[in-house]
C-alpha cells in the first residue's frame, strides 16, 4: 500500500484548486474508514479511522515515515500513555502540500482511533479533533 494518495485516492498530485490540499497521507494498512464525529473546517480535508491492530508507537513510527515520504516536513510530533489509553499526534507542512495533522488514540481495549487532516492553512493544527 503506497503511504501517500490524493484527498480523490490516486498518487499524490498537486491540485488546481487552491482551496483543497491535494496531497494525502493514507491510513496504515488494516484501517477502515468511519465517520467523523465533528466536521471539518472550511478548506479542510478530514477522515477517520480505526484500526483495531495499530499500537501506539506503531501509529507514530508509520505516521512520521509516510509524511517525510510524502514530502512534508514533520514540526511536532508526540505519543503517550497509561493504563487507561495510549494516543499520539504529529504536524507537519509542506510548501507543494500545505498543513497536515494526524491526530489518534485508543481507550484500552478498543481499537485505536484516528484522523487525518489536511488543509491550505495552520487551521488544520487546531482544528483537526475527534
Amino acid at each position: 500500500m503506497s503511504a501517500t494518495a490524493a484527498v480523490d485516492g490516486g498518487t499524490a498530485t498537486p491540485t488546481a484548486r487552491g482551496d483543497v490540499t491535494a496531497c494525502y497521507v493514507a491510513p496504515p494498512p488494516g484501517s477502515t474508514r468511519i465517520a467523523n464525529v465533528t466536521p471539518a473546517a472550511p478548506g479542510m480535508k478530514k477522515r477517520s479511522y480505526k484500526n483495531k491492530g495499530l499500537s501506539t508507537a506503531a501509529g507514530v513510527a508509520y505516521f512520521l515515515s509516510a509524511a517525510r515520504s510524502a514530502g512534508y516536513k514533520v514540526s511536532n510530533w508526540g505519543a503517550g500513555g497509561s493504563t487507561k489509553g495510549t494516543g499520539f499526534y504529529m504536524e507537519a507542512h509542506s510548501k507543494k502540500c500545505g498543513y497536515l495533522k494526524v491526530d489518534g488514540g485508543r481507550n484500552y481495549p478498543a481499537q485505536m482511533k484516528f484522523r487525518i487532516c489536511t488543509g491550505p492553512t495552520s487551521v488544520v493544527l487546531s482544528k483537526c479533533v475527534k
